[in-house]
């Protein structure tokens, strides 16, 4: 029976054409028969001893006990610890070259850095030092040299029997013990990582192909208790890095006050009544304390204060009658009232410092007959009070002196020849004769003058 290449029709016997379709029969000779390809891919492995068809990830025939090694094992983990030594020679001559650390500075960096550590208490040497031991699980910066050391060791393929298995745990058991006996850091625990990540792939195929194989067990539970032994110290160290670090940012908080600040922002300010602490404004429900408290000076300082809060006092100030002499600028107010009561204030992050202070008791002044008083010119003004007068040092506020007898004194004074290392604004001279005799002016507001010579 023949059938039609081209439809599949059946042809009767003997037809030259396809009923069907027309195309040409084929003839005996060109008759083709289909018949089935076997093709063989891979290998069969069998066991060298009985014969026993052996399964892939075998390494004992189970027909006859036979240990089935690799021609190729040894070679292969020759091959591996070469390339490791030889890795590992590069790194340590890489080391033996490279500077790193305090080492590779350059000069001005290390003396910025001990400028740096001696104004801020060191504690930027305490957070160097303390960070590699937070940051110690992470993974370090490694070298060219390095990185191809941790590529073999992370890709380098074994072969599937016993023997080539066995050995590279035990290569990786060493590499860990000797890990493990060093000093416990950064690099050092990456290195121990890799290893124990590799050995726990050879003990994966391992029990895949000879299960409760003692070896493996034996050289695992070492690697185990090395792990184990690195992870305490590795633990150890991060929490004396984190302990370390939590009691420099106390200290700095500490030296800073931020503690103290913390605790008067919440404590409620009671002020009491006081012949200078009724001349101040006060804020009701305000949080701080007070500071000084006599029959001169009353100051308290108030925390949560913001911008707008520091802006509403200075009105109630003006409010109170302190506008005599006012300075008004940025974070500082600073004026007087008719009776000559003085109010400062200051503002900085959220903290407002009030300090009133009592008119200063003057009366009839009369210029000393010293030596240093003498240096200099007699004030215009008979008011006012002298704190110190002898041979080396005259100190005297000078009452009933306006912004323009205060400028027309120091032009006096540099007409004495106070003319040397001279300092001077718009309420403040200072400055050296000849002979290095010292003269200080200073215009406090509400019309009086301070004056200091010194010999």
């Amino acid at each position: 029976m023949a059938f039609c290449t081209n439809c599949g029709k059946e042809i009767p016997s003997g037809g030259k054409f396809c009923a069907s379709c027309g195309s040409p029969a084929v003839t005996n000779a060109q008759e083709t028969r289909s018949e089935r390809k076997v093709e063989y891919v891979g290998k069969v492995k069998k066991c060298p001893s009985c014969g026993e068809e052996i399964k892939s990830f075998t390494a004992i025939c189970p027909a006859c006990g036979h240990e089935l090694n690799s021609s190729k094992s040894s070679d292969t983990l020759t091959s591996f610890i070469k390339q490791i030594e030889f890795c590992e020679r590069l790194i340590a001559d890489n080391q033996s070259k490279t500077k790193t650390g305090w080492s590779s500075w350059k000069t001005s960096k290390k003396v910025w850095w001990v400028i740096f550590n001696l104004f801020f208490a060191c504690i930027p040497l305490v957070v160097y030092m303390v960070m590699p031991l937070i940051k110690i699980n992470s993974t370090p910066k490694l070298s060219r040299e390095e990185k191809q050391l941790a590529s073999l060791i992370e890709n380098f393929p074994f072969p599937n029997d016993r023997e080539s298995i066995l050995e590279a745990l035990v290569f990786a058991k060493e590499k860990i013990d000797f890990i493990s006996s060093e000093k416990v850091d950064r690099k050092s625990a990456y290195w121990m990582r890799l290893w124990s990540s590799k050995a726990e792939q050879l003990k994966q195929k391992a029990d895949l192909m000879f299960p409760n194989d003692p070896v493996v067990k034996s050289s695992f539970d070492e690697i185990h208790a090395d792990k184990a032994r690195v992870k305490k110290t590795l633990q150890m160290k991060a929490i004396a890095g984190v302990v370390i670090l939590v009691v420099a940012i106390a200290f700095i908080l500490i030296r800073g006050g931020a503690f103290e600040d913390i605790k008067m922002s919440n404590t409620p300010l009671t002020i009491p009544e006081t012949e200078l602490s009724v001349l101040m404004p006060q804020i009701e429900g305000g949080k701080g304390e007070v500071v000084t408290n006599n029959d001169f000076y009353f100051s308290v300082d108030y925390y949560g204060i913001t911008e707008s809060d520091f802006e509403d006092y200075k009105k109630m100030c003006k409010a109170k009658g302190f506008t005599i002499d006012c300075e008004s600028n940025g974070s500082v107010f600073d004026a007087y009232n008719e009776e000559g009561y003085n109010i400062r204030i200051t503002y900085y992050d959220k903290k407002m410092d009030v300090t009133v202070s009592d008119k200063m008791d003057m009366g009839k002044l009369i210029w000393p007959d010293t030596k240093v008083a003498k240096l200099v010119p007699k004030p215009k003004s008979d008011y006012g009070k002298i704190s110190s007068a002898n041979d080396s040092c005259v100190i005297v506020n000078v009452g009933n002196m306006t912004i323009s007898d205060f400028k027309d004194y120091v032009d006096e004074c540099m007409e004495k020849g106070f003319t040397k290392d001279l300092s001077q604004t718009d309420d403040h001279f200072h400055a050296d004769d000849k002979n290095g005799n010292h003269v200080r002016v200073d215009y406090e507001g509400n019309n009086t003058v301070f004056i200091r010579i010194d010999d």
